[in-house]
């Protein structure tokens, strides 16, 4: 088969993926400094963004000059909306480009939700940054703030008034306000006691298995050593209420096949559903799920994505699943707990190292970002932080900080490359373009 991949510049295939792509002739559509390394026989475009639909189209249209493709492969948030429009203008099999975007676009998830009398937070759009304070004013404050695409909790923003909107606008960063170069939305502020995550796997657009789970700490401004989640026992209530509220989710949002990550939040008010994606969690969830219920979520998400029969055999966990993410400080390490280190301590099952030594970890990381991910299975929900603790008190990392001087380039670079012009992007709340063509906007596609 030939597949396209459509792959984000800050994600990994993980090996699972790779093993499935051998064997397949395979072409990427990805953006400029990925991290992903690609063998000489791949042809691999560079667009600007995945966001730019018609500059990820032009490039496709050009590896279609080179043979018809079987597939479009996208396993990472960026860039579901630019898979679907392609799998939808050229008639390829999965997820389709209404279904992808309301998957992927926050907006159009919260009016499905609202649709279908499902609870959620009431979103409003505020085209652009300068014009939150507008739809926020009608609102009342404080607010969060929230970019239409992306995922990471990256340019997720709580602003408490106007005050604290102007300092925001006027804050430059790459992943700052005023940065943001996609539409927003506007939510209400709500009280979050707890949040969860549930992850599925939909066949025929039913939910065929799932695996509830809860966040150590909620993910907006989550302590550093707090970022992780475990497995919810299939037998608690609460597993159960999340459960059913993840198939109505999946049912509003109009899935046929695939694999789903689902977030909600318990307020005093109850369960409320938050944002939704149409491919496996990032982190160590996707790993935690198959340590626990032998449910290889990457593995499924390509089978259904290449058209293959699957059927989903699922293990009872005996013990409840943790995945905590190692804590991270910008800079350069200079000292890391090996992977053997961590394997030793009691209840580990499995260690999956990021970094080593002479790395740099970066000033701004999105929620995913850690040094390692540590998966352990304790004998209850109660044994959670002790077993954490007992990791934090053998982890080891030293960094050295970047030097002043370093940092003020860097902001004067990022000041300089907010002044260039960038392409005009295409409306990213219009239908799918069906028709000959592309749409409208300059193309910025260059092979590399």
């Amino acid at each position: 088969m030939h597949l396209t991949l459509i792959q984000p510049a800050g994600n990994r295939l993980p090996d699972a993926v790779l093993k499935r792509l051998a064997g397949h002739r395979c072409s990427v559509i990805t953006e400029p400094h990925h991290e992903q390394q690609y063998p000489a026989d791949i042809r691999c475009i560079t667009v600007w963004s995945l966001h730019d639909i018609a500059a990820v189209t032009e490039a496709y249209e050009r590896i279609l000059r080179t043979g018809p493709v079987d597939a479009i492969v996208a396993l990472f948030e960026i860039g579901q909306p630019a898979a679907g429009h392609l799998r939808s203008r050229y008639g390829l099999p999965g997820t389709s480009y209404d279904v992808a975007n309301r998957f992927s676009n926050k907006l159009l998830t919260k009016r499905a939700y609202a649709s279908a009398g499902l609870p959620t937070a009431h979103a409003h759009l505020a085209p652009s940054p300068e014009d939150v304070a507008t739809v926020a004013e009608g609102m009342g404050w404080p607010v969060i703030v929230k970019p239409t695409l992306g995922g990471g909790a990256v340019q997720v923003f709580e602003v408490a008034g106007p005050d604290d909107l102007a300092r925001r606008l006027s804050t430059s960063g790459p992943l700052g306000l005023k940065s943001v170069d996609v539409p927003l939305i506007v939510e209400p502020f709500l009280t979050v006691l707890d949040e969860f995550h549930c992850d599925s796997v939909v066949i025929d657009g039913t939910v065929v298995f799932s695996a509830a789970s809860q966040y150590l700490a909620p993910l907006l401004n989550c302590p550093v050593a707090q970022n992780g989640s475990f497995l919810l026992p299939d037998s608690s209530e609460l597993a159960a209420q999340i459960g059913r509220l993840n198939e109505a989710a999946v049912a509003a949002l109009g899935l046929r096949d695939g694999v789903t990550h689902i977030e909600l939040f318990r307020t005093p008010d109850g369960l409320v559903l938050g944002e939704a994606a149409c491919r496996p969690a990032g982190g160590g969830i996707p790993d935690a799920i198959r340590l626990a219920y032998g449910v290889d979520l990457w593995d499924l998400m390509m089978r259904l994505t290449l058209g293959e029969s699957v059927e989903v055999s699922a293990t009872t966990p005996e013990s409840v699943g943790v995945n905590y993410h190692l804590p991270v400080q910008p800079g350069r390490i200079k000292a890391l707990s090996s992977a053997s280190d961590l394997a030793a301590l009691p209840g580990v099952m499995e260690v999956d190292m990021h970094h080593r030594v002479g790395d740099r970890i970066p000033d701004t990381v999105n929620s995913s970002y850690t040094t390692g991910v540590v998966h352990l299975a304790v004998p209850d929900v109660a044994s959670v932080p002790s077993a954490i603790t007992e990791v934090l008190d053998h982890y080891v990392l030293d960094v050295r900080p970047r030097p002043w001087v370093s940092r003020s380039l860097r902001r004067l670079a990022h000041r300089l490359l907010h002044l260039l012009p960038r392409p005009r992007r295409t409306p990213l709340l219009e239908p799918a373009i069906l028709g000959p063509g592309t749409p409208d906007g300059p193309i910025s596609a260059s092979a590399s």
